[in-house]
Order: C-alpha cells, then structure tokens, then sequence
C-alpha cells in the first residue's frame, strides 16, 4: 500500500509534467501567432475544435479514474 507521502510525491510530479507540457504548448502558439501575424485565439481556433475539447475532457477523466484504480486499497 502507499503511504500519504509517496501518493503525494506522485500526484505532484504528474501535475507537473501536465503543467509544463501545457506551458509548452502554450509557447508554441505564441512563437506561431508572432511569426504569423496572428492573434493566439486565432491561430488556436484553425486547429482546434469542439470535438478536440470533449476528447481532451474524456481523456482526462479516463486518466484520473486511472490513477484513482491504481491508488485504490486491495
């Protein structure tokens, strides 16, 4: 079983690595709207859609029941 510190350690480093790969990205598209003449909404709106939201959403959740199963007591 882990203990209240390990789970902690884990979720922080998860969090983390979402975090910095949102800011990543975030970077990209603001390196793409400078070079391109284009505000952030516009460049973003070209490639995303709503149907990519509810993905990214389902997905999320998938991933937190995920990790709540792997935390889970036998």
């Amino acid at each position: 079983m882990i203990d209240k510190k390990t789970a902690i350690v884990i979720g922080a480093a998860v969090g983390a690595a979402l975090g910095a790969t949102a800011a990543y990205a975030y970077a990209r598209i603001d390196q793409r709207s400078q070079a391109n003449g284009l505000s952030k909404l516009q460049l973003a709106s070209q490639h995303i859609d709503s149907a990519d939201y509810v993905k990214l959403g389902m997905a999320l959740v998938g991933v937190a029941r995920m990790v709540a199963r792997m935390l889970k007591p036998v």
